[in-house]
């Protein structure tokens, strides 16, 4: 019997009835009254949110300004004037200046500078070897992305924001970027003061985070041009923020952080508009469906007697072709409660500029955030355990500043009867301060002469004190004398001073461990987003780099068909290892077990591409003539092509 069954006969589109899309609403829809109550609970739920953390704040900014020389800003009580003031009034208010010996600073400066020097490169390699070509086409395409968000300059200060406040905090969006004029993907930092989440947090991989969201200040056209749909969305946005001021504000302290310290959660600067950007995550019932057919399973906005309808059709066509019962292959569905991240852009008055079910084929909320240690809850930055170190060695270096200022040195000896007539004891004291000064005057008998008498200041051990606490600030942070590539003594072997290094780099371990582990959580959702938003071919220049003449366009449908086949790893690019990879592909070269072709293709050196290009234009050439070129040939290109960069090459293996 011939089967007439078609694949559109019992094809079932998961895609047409998919719940993971965004319900983005326009603004002329929403009813301002209808909504306004429930908006304003949500805004001072999220305020109380966003209060909740303000011992997190407070601490991050007394981190950061022990990290930037501002150091005497704590709180204390003074008795003799019985009111609460800085350390540093109650100095000056002795007479004395505070004096600053910033250690903090040159540790995060080269916490900084071991990031930066572990380049990782981001790999995308395929489970099956069809895969092969969609896979470097993603890891070009991902580095590509990193590339034109300048990942390294972003993720350095980062990093630094982390080692201050324990939090790491990135968002990702896909919006048109007008320096490449284009839309692609755009990476930003977030700065933790404008951030607000549920602070009863205590997973650090942030399986229990159920609100997050920031608190975003622009003008008045940046708000425009991103919500409105036509002209009378616009003029309803105006309305809104009819209390803006429209003149730019000039402040009177220009790259400060006088702002950022002091931000309110509703009230804005004056010539700017708060836009407050909430994520939640919420549950329906909803339908999940599983097609036997296809074995795919997915969650949909049917209800189950839609799924009886399309098994009856389903059952119609397999009766008509004579199928066997046993062999029916129907959709199953039950109701399930789904949980989804839903998303709002709201007024501080209420009203909604939009709201919607998460847009992301990932299904989460926009933002990439980790917070550590989170050992029962606390949040601390790794510059916290540095202050009270860095608190005594100020302390001890006032305080032997002031008994060197104390100590009596310099003191002239001058017998009354030893002064002129003439000269009053001002004018002599000044004449005698005076350089070079001669002093004439007829000496009595039995009177002694003017004498000059200095006293060394009293040592009481503050500079032993202060070797200990600077050897307890590196013994702390674990930032030692290795790793910061001081001189350990001469007749020391490398070995030995190689060791140290790597056993220094044990103690920042676990803040590098987790900081790495957030940016594969943001390259993931990377990679997700460009298999989403990659809708149309682009060619490799756009995705990446690649020399294989069988892979010249990024091809969205065969891509998505690899989502489920493809791992994420990570690749050292560091020069020592381009180096260390470059020795050996010339130790195959010269033995002759790869040719000019793969070597060139592999290599990481600034030539190979244009000596590649020189290969292969003249195989074409040859090509061109109507004969291929016999291996004599071949050999006669590898060796005359390009004689200047052969010699180039041929120097580097030397």
């Amino acid at each position: 019997m011939k089967n007439e069954i078609t694949a559109r006969d019992l094809r079932f589109n998961p895609k047409k009835y998919m719940s993971k899309k965004a319900v983005s609403k326009n603004i002329n829809a929403i009813s301002e009254s209808a909504n306004k109550t429930e908006n304003l609970k949500d805004l001072n739920r999220y305020k109380n949110y966003w209060e909740a953390l303000s011992d997190f704040r407070t601490r991050a900014i007394r981190n950061r300004n022990f990290a930037q020389v501002n150091q005497w800003q704590d709180v204390i009580y003074d008795p003799e004037i019985q009111k609460y003031c800085t350390e540093e009034y109650h100095i000056r208010r002795k007479g004395r200046q505070p004096l600053t010996q910033n250690i903090i600073q040159p540790i995060i400066n080269n916490l900084v500078g071991q990031f930066l020097n572990n380049e990782t490169q981001i790999v995308v390699t395929s489970r099956t070897k069809e895969g092969a070509d969609e896979a470097e086409i993603l890891s070009n395409a991902i580095q590509a992305v990193g590339q034109l968000n300048s990942l390294p300059l972003i993720d350095s200060q980062m990093y630094e924001m982390y080692t201050l406040t324990g939090v790491a905090i990135q968002k990702m969006r896909y919006k048109y970027i007008k320096e490449r004029n284009e839309k692609n993907i755009f990476i930003e930092n977030c700065n933790p003061h404008r951030i607000f989440f549920n602070s009863d947090i205590s997973d650090i991989r942030g399986t229990d985070l159920r609100c997050i969201g920031q608190i975003i200040d622009c003008t008045l056209d940046d708000i425009i041009s991103s919500f409105s749909l036509t002209k009378a969305d616009e003029e309803k946005i105006k309305n809104w923020y009819k209390y803006i001021i429209k003149e730019p504000l000039i402040l009177t302290k220009g790259l400060d952080t006088t702002e950022i310290d002091n931000i309110s959660f509703l009230i804005p600067p004056t010539d700017k508009c708060r836009v407050i950007e909430a994520w939640e995550l919420k549950s329906e019932w909803r339908t999940y469906v599983h097609d036997e057919l296809t074995g795919e399973e997915n969650i949909v906005n049917i209800s189950l007697s839609d799924v009886d309808k399309l098994n009856k059709q389903r059952i119609e066509v397999y009766k008509k072709n004579n199928v066997p019962e046993e062999l029916w292959a129907l959709v199953n569905a039950q109701q399930i409660k789904e949980q989804f991240w839903y998303g709002k852009y709201m007024t501080p008055t209420g009203d909604i500029l939009w709201e919607g079910e998460s847009p992301f084929e990932h299904q989460e909320h926009p933002f990439i955030i980790t917070c550590a240690p989170l050992i029962d809850g606390k949040v601390k930055g790794f510059v916290e355990d540095l202050i009270s170190p860095q608190k005594s060695i100020n302390r001890n270096m006032m305080l032997q500043d002031f008994i060197i200022a104390a100590s009596a040195k310099g003191a002239l000896l001058v017998p009354a009867t030893a002064i002129p007539e003439d000269m009053t004891p001002e004018t002599f004291a000044d004449q005698w301060t005076k350089f070079d000064a001669v002093i004439v005057y007829t000496p009595k008998a039995g009177v002694e002469p003017p004498r000059q008498i200095s006293e060394k200041s009293t040592n009481i051990g503050l500079y032993e004190i202060l070797a200990s606490q600077l050897q307890f600030t590196q013994d702390i942070s674990g930032v030692h004398s290795a790793i910061q590539g001081k001189n350990i003594g001469a007749g020391a072997p490398a070995s030995l001073y190689a060791q140290e290094a790597q056993n220094s780099t044990l103690n920042t371990l676990k803040h590098m461990t987790i900081f790495e582990k957030f940016l594969e959580k943001r390259d993931y959702k990377t990679l997700k987003m460009i298999m989403q938003f990659y809708d149309t071919e682009r060619y490799i220049s756009v995705a990446g780099n690649a020399y294989k003449s069988n892979i010249k366009k990024y091809v969205p449908e065969d891509i998505r068909k690899m989502e489920y086949d493809l791992v994420r790893s990570k690749a050292v690019n560091t020069p020592v290892y381009r180096q260390l990879i470059d020795d050996k592909l010339s130790g195959l070269l010269q033995a002759g077990l790869i040719s000019l072709e793969m070597y060139l293709e592999n290599s990481a050196m600034p030539f190979s591409d244009k000596l590649l290009d020189a290969l292969n234009k003249q195989k074409e050439s040859l090509q061109g003539q109507g004969q291929p070129p016999t291996p004599e040939q071949v050999q006669s290109i590898q060796q005359g092509a390009n004689p200047q960069a052969m010699k180039m090459l041929n120097q580097q293996n030397q």
